[in-house]
């Protein structure tokens, strides 16, 4: 039995060759979307469960003295560190089994022992762990033994995902000598040795240690963060209450009370992670509506076959078990060609992405192919019930002629392609609107310049490269003697304070070369005076104006007069007080390089990266940009992307639901075509006839996504600087593509049941 189901559902797949790739593009294209998107918030609340220990696991959590928790233990999530872990572990507590210290992942430079005459440098990420970290967070030992990490203070460990990187999956690195030389940041007065004891498999992502590992290097110093692995049965009450009282910090630090807390009882979902699964689902839920609704439909338009095998003596079980086998089918083969794409274009998608978003929203595939499973188990249980109900509306076929005849006929088809077309449309305004704000964005970093005069702007910063910062000499003398340079410009800032009657206040001093006011293009002329001066923006000379000292100011005994006003917004800092003083610096932090503008300002960055790379370690990532493009925020880049990535399925999604139900509604009314044209229909009237509903459907959706994206935007600009989105124009340009994508996709199908010979389409009738 099952195996006739299973050759008449592959030769009906066969047969509808066309019905069978939109119902499975759909469906791929909607999981592998929701999957990924998804794949943050499960991994998120996931957490550390993913150890043996987590139920004993605990942290050690801060409450700053007279900061208010909000009534909702907001404080808690702020991780002792520094100085304070010390103090805490000098009471003593036997509650505790074993106590992890750690510093989180960061960049370093290490040597490599290859061979016994061949070692090389490398960029990794230095994940440091005092004695009994792999107490508290077992690893899976793949090569060595962790337990030399406890007895040797010179001990390391790598990662398998940093031996396959280095291509030596084949040998073995264990005893190898290991040389951390600095951080990315910092220099070393000493190089720290180690030998390497073991290879681990790499932990899961998302969890307490937060980054990927490369390299483990023992530090039994470590204060960055700190985990408790409590002995079975204990009650973490016990160590609250002795702690109830004791205030820690002090010196530099500011006075804060302690509390622990097992991470079992602060699992929380992230609200920016649902909301990121919210969009997933929607287009998934538009997926569904065009998988389901188009085989549904395309079953019960096979009234001739049903029949037939009803006369030979099929029953609703038969029946039922033909249009589950055939939903089963489909499902198998999206699975199949979801895993396929998840293994090849997920993989190349996060390659082509920023640096930034990759190293922050890194994922692991092959536990995304687990969630993907999963939600395919969940698929074929809907298509179980939906071919249950489609059965008994074949069982009970008069009571639903009464319920057509009552003008119900496709009203849950049109519904349902009325949402796709609202999710659709919705996310498109949404790209737009991304795209805007983007834009406005940059334009309000550096009102001065348009953005095409940002693209041949060139910004690299030497900033966290203490390996750059000692070429700095070398590297600007190259760029200023190539032909594509028109100006360059020197910029580094620090973090100080001005002495005012009332003490004294915060400020950024911007130090620049005074070539940086002309490339960008700030109106002022600088003084002809050799004294002290400075140009402020509208931040600092509010505050200059509360301490009366809007002419000048003093810092560190030097006195700098305010020579004019710029209308600069300070992006990277909670001090938005900004001071420009125009000096240059003999090795500057920033360099700004304006390009010629016959030159192509893009070709120059990836020329001068590669340059630049030539004196960091193998593996480290550097890159020149536009200044277009380090204006752009992270936030609005990933927004950008997601929506694009939406739209673009969305579109695809909704121009195949369409195209499938008007190839039904074709077939089905064939022969009324063939009628009306022997009658004297033309080809406007075959247009009209199945183009208005889908007509009027997009003009509804189309004012309701209208008055909800006003509505949104509106509540945004309430605590956002949001682009003139009251321009008509933003809402023509956004449904205009839509509409244009749509009446294609309506008119060529048309098209095509217009140009049949009624004559022969009444003959197969």
């Amino acid at each position: 039995m099952l195996y006739n189901y299973i050759k008449n559902a592959f030769r009906n797949i066969i047969r509808h060759k066309i019905q069978t790739t939109i119902c499975v593009l759909g469906l791929t294209t909607g999981v592998l979307c929701f999957s990924v998107c998804s794949y943050y918030g499960r991994a998120m609340f996931r957490g550390d469960s993913c150890f043996s220990t987590y139920n004993r696991m605990a942290g050690l959590f801060t409450h700053y003295e007279g900061i208010p928790d909000g009534g909702n233990g907001i404080y808690k999530y702020h991780q002792a560190a520094g100085s304070v872990i010390d103090q805490f572990l000098e009471l003593g507590f036997p509650e505790v089994e074993y106590v992890a210290r750690y510093n989180t992942s960061t960049s370093a430079n290490i040597e490599l022992e290859i061979s016994d005459t061949l070692s090389n440098e490398y960029r990794v990420r230095l994940f440091e762990g005092s004695r009994d970290f792999f107490k508290v967070y077992p690893p899976k030992v793949i090569e060595g033994t962790v337990f030399s990490f406890s007895e040797r203070l010179d001990a390391a460990l790598v990662t398998r995902s940093f031996v396959a990187r280095l291509g030596l999956d084949n040998h073995s690195i264990v005893g190898k000598q290991l040389m951390v030389n600095s951080f990315r940041y910092m220099k070393f007065d000493q190089p720290k040795f180690c030998i390497i004891v073991g290879v681990i498999e790499d932990y899961p992502l998302w969890t307490n240690l937060q980054r990927e590992i490369d390299v483990i290097t023992r530090n039994d110093k470590a204060s960055g963060d700190i985990s408790l692995l409590m002995f079975p049965e204990v009650n973490v009450e016990s160590i609250n209450k002795r702690l109830q009282g004791k205030i820690f910090g002090g010196g530099d630090l500011r006075e804060q009370t302690l509390e622990v807390q097992l991470y079992s009882d602060m699992r929380v979902r992230n609200p920016t992670a649902m909301y990121l699964s919210f969009i997933g689902f929607l287009v998934l839920f538009a997926g569904l509506i065009n998988f389901l609704s188009f085989t549904v439909s395309s079953f019960l338009n096979r009234s001739k076959e049903i029949s037939l095998r009803k006369i030979l003596g099929a029953t609703s079980k038969n029946l039922f078990g033909l249009l589950f086998t055939e939903l089963c089918l489909l499902t198998l083969i999206s699975f199949l060609l979801t895993v396929s794409l998840t293994e090849s274009l997920i993989s190349y998608i996060l390659s082509i992405l920023p640096y930034k978003v990759q190293a922050d929203f890194s994922l692991d595939i092959k536990e995304l192919m687990f969630h993907q499973g999963q939600y395919f188990i969940c698929i074929i249980i809907i298509c179980l019930l939906v071919a249950l109900v489609n059965v008994w509306r074949i069982k009970n076929k008069k009571n639903v002629m009464v319920w057509i005849r009552n003008g119900n006929r496709h009203k849950l088809r049109n519904i349902l392609l009325g949402v796709q077309l609202f999710i659709c449309v919705a996310f498109l305004l949404a790209t737009v609107g991304a795209i805007l704000q983007s834009d406005y964005i940059k334009t309000q970093y550096n009102p001065y310049l348009t953005l095409k005069e940002q693209k041949q702007i060139l910004f690299m910063s030497f900033e966290n490269e203490h390996k750059l910062y000692d070429h700095a000499d070398e590297i600007i003398h190259y760029i200023k003697n190539t032909n594509w340079v028109e100006k360059i410009a020197f910029y580094s800032a620090d973090y100080t304070e001005y002495q005012s009657a009332n003490g004294t206040t915060d400020l950024q001093l911007k130090g620049v070369s005074p070539e940086y006011f002309s490339i960008m293009n700030y109106p002022i002329e600088l003084p002809l005076e050799n004294k002290p001066y400075c140009y402020i923006n509208h931040s600092l000379k509010d505050q200059l104006e509360k301490d009366s000292l809007l002419s000048g100011f003093r810092v560190k005994n030097k006195y700098y007069s305010v020579t004019g006003l710029i209308n600069y917004k300070e992006r990277n800092s909670y001090l938005t007080e900004v001071a420009f003083i125009p000096f240059w610096e003999k090795s500057p932090r920033t360099i700004y390089i304006k390009v010629k503008p016959e030159i192509d300002s893009e070709e120059i960055a990836d020329s001068l990266t590669n340059y630049i790379k030539s004196f960091l370690p193998a593996g480290s990532y550097y890159e020149v940009t536009t200044l277009e493009k380090h204006n752009e925020s992270l936030e609005l880049v990933l927004l950008k992307i997601l929506f694009l990535i939406c739209v673009i399925v969305c579109l695809m999604i909704t121009v195949l639901g369409i195209y499938s139900a008007i190839t039904l509604d074709t077939q089905r009314r064939q022969k009324e075509v063939a009628i009306r044209k022997i009658n004297g229909a033309v080809i406007k009237d075959i247009y009209l006839l199945f183009a208005k509903l889908y007509i009027r459907l997009f003009v509804i959706v189309s004012c309701l996504c209208v008055i909800l994206g006003l509505a949104v935007c509106i509540k945004l600009s309430e605590s956002f600087e949001m682009f003139n989105y009251k321009n008509p124009l933003f809402w023509i340009y956004a449904l205009a593509i839509a509409t244009f994508i749509i009446i294609l996709t309506i008119a060529s199908r048309i098209y095509l049941t217009s140009r049949q010979n009624p004559a022969e389409t009444i003959k197969s009738e």
